[in-house]
């Protein structure tokens, strides 16, 4: 497996991942491209990308932005992959604190996060829409 930064030509490649996420557009994945403090990972396997990570770098901190796989390659470990490659280039960057907010119905994204370390400090009642839903705030310290 590859960890690498993405490029425009993984755009077209990683469209069912970035569908998956109703907020997101390509036109905002094509912002993580062209920002200095924004950072879109890309997984590769056997010379395909199969998930993207995005994050907003501000000073010592970063939130994760969005996390995705393709449909298909769902349940292969990529997600863990991914968070876990991510995780150590934040470090090398000397980022301190890992933040996001996960739907509180998404199982699956909270329990890749709690096992990767990751702790709840709050919730945002009502912060989803369609379907409203709450928020729970997560964070990570990365040096500690």
């Amino acid at each position: 497996m590859i960890f690498r930064l993405g490029t425009k030509e993984d755009i077209p490649l990683l469209e069912n991942a970035i569908e998956r996420i109703p907020t997101l557009t390509k036109e905002d994945v094509l912002l993580y491209l062209n920002c200095p403090y924004r950072l879109l990972y890309v997984l590769e396997d056997e010379n395909k990308p199969v998930g993207f990570l995005s994050l907003t770098l501000e000073g010592a901190e970063a939130e994760l932005d969005d996390i995705a796989i393709l449909e298909e390659n769902e349940g292969k470990g990529y997600g863990q992959f991914l968070l876990k490659s991510a995780l150590e280039d934040l470090r090398r960057k000397e980022i301190q604190t890992l933040f996001l907010e996960v739907r509180k119905s998404n199982v699956k994204a909270i329990r890749l996060y709690e096992n990767n370390g990751f702790l709840s400090y709050r919730e945002r009642k009502n912060y989803y829409l369609s379907p409203i839903e709450d928020a729970v705030c997560y964070r990570k310290e990365l040096f500690s």
